[in-house]
């Protein structure tokens, strides 16, 4: 999708959602990059009770490097490491023991810490490309993440809080728009601490 698209669409949603409609629920507007799906299906089988099968696809779809006969990191592992790198965080060492010990908790604080780094990450390009009026592909980018992890929880545990990121991410779109970097840095920082609050997930300070 061409960021005028996205920027389209963002600032028609946000136009709904100022005269009541719920323009964000649900409806991803770009691409879900593989590695998120992949996050999604975990979470959804541990929803279930299916922990075997969660953790069998956090960890089961290595590939045998044939030169070296070891196993290549999994997708979420190659995804825990970047995030580690990017922000100094312990992604991978979460994940790797979630799977050791079998257990159902630590993997899902982990799978929802990998989509608030999304965010933030996505957030944080965001930011860099406001002055070129290139910042709607990214904030699509994390309002899809927000979306496909936190969003459904949300709704259900605490419908204000939903209600009130929802308005952050539009507050967020009107800042980008009108290339306001303090605005938008202070409510970046103000809806991701809210978020992570909300789920006692870690947040990087770099």
């Amino acid at each position: 999708m061409r960021a005028g698209s996205v920027l389209a669409s963002i600032v028609g949603a946000v136009a709904i959602a100022s005269i009541g409609g719920q323009a964000w629920a649900h409806k991803p507007i770009a691409p879900i990059p593989p590695v998120l799906a992949e996050v999604r299906e975990a979470l959804n089988l541990l929803a279930h009770g299916e922990i075997e099968q969660a953790l069998s696809l956090a960890r089961g779809r290595q590939i045998s490097s044939p030169s070296s006969g070891h196993a290549s990191a999994s997708p979420l592992e190659g995804e825990a490491v970047r995030l580690d790198r990017l922000f100094g965080s312990q992604v991978n060492l979460g994940l790797s023991r979630a799977i050791g010990v079998r257990d159902a908790k630590a993997m899902r604080h982990v799978l929802r810490t990998i989509v608030l780094l999304r965010i933030l990450e996505s957030l944080k390009a965001a930011e860099t490309k406001m002055a070129t009026g290139e910042w709607a592909v990214p904030i699509a980018d994390a309002r899809n993440y927000f979306s496909l992890v936190f969003e459904p929880i949300l709704e259900e545990m605490d419908p204000l809080l939903h209600r009130e990121l929802e308005r952050a991410i539009d507050r967020l779109v009107e800042h980008a728009s009108g290339v306001r970097f303090d605005a938008f840095r202070t409510e970046r920082g103000a809806f991701l601490r809210r978020l992570a609050d909300a789920f006692d997930l870690p947040l990087p300070t770099r």
